[in-house]
C-alpha cells in the first residue's frame, strides 16, 4: 500500500512539473501618449479620476474647482485612439457641495459598448422657510 501511494505521488508530482499549471495574464495596451486632461481648465487642482478603456477608447470623468473656491464641477473627456487625441472636455455636472466632490466614492464611470454611464452623489442646500 505505501508503495502504491508514494508511485501515486511521484505521478501527480511528474505530472505537476513537467506539464505544470498553465496560467498567464494580458497588459491592457498601454499608450506612450501623455497629456494632462485638464490643460485648458481652471487651475485650481482636479481629483478623483476614473478612467475605463474599453478596445481603443479611453473614457475618463474627474472632479475640478473653478475660479472660486465653492466652485467644484465633474468633467469627462474621451480618446478614441488609446490617448494620442482627446475630444475637448464636457462640463457634466455642477456640485453644490464641494466635500461630496471630492470623496473617492463619490462618482463612478462604467462603459457597455457605444454607452457611457456615470453616477454620482451630491447633497442640496434646505431653504429655512
Amino acid at each position: 500500500m505505501k508503495n502504491i501511494k508514494a508511485f501515486v505521488r511521484s505521478i501527480f508530482f511528474a505530472v505537476f512539473v513537467f506539464c505544470g499549471i498553465n496560467s498567464f495574464a494580458v497588459d491592457p495596451p498601454i499608450t506612450n501618449y501623455l497629456e494632462n486632461l485638464s490643460n485648458q481648465l481652471p487651475k485650481n487642482g482636479f481629483s478623483v479620476p476614473e478612467m475605463v478603456i474599453e478596445n481603443d477608447i479611453v473614457h475618463t470623468i474627474w472632479v475640478t474647482r473653478g475660479e472660486s473656491s465653492s466652485d467644484t464641477y465633474l468633467y469627462y473627456r474621451r480618446s478614441t485612439d488609446l490617448g494620442k487625441t482627446w475630444e475637448a472636455p464636457i462640463k457634466i455636472y455642477d456640485f453644490e457641495y464641494r466635500s461630496c466632490a471630492e470623496s473617492v466614492t463619490s462618482q463612478r464611470l462604467a462603459v457597455s459598448g457605444n454607452k457611457v454611464f456615470i453616477s454620482l452623489e451630491d447633497a442640496k442646500k434646505l431653504s429655512k422657510n
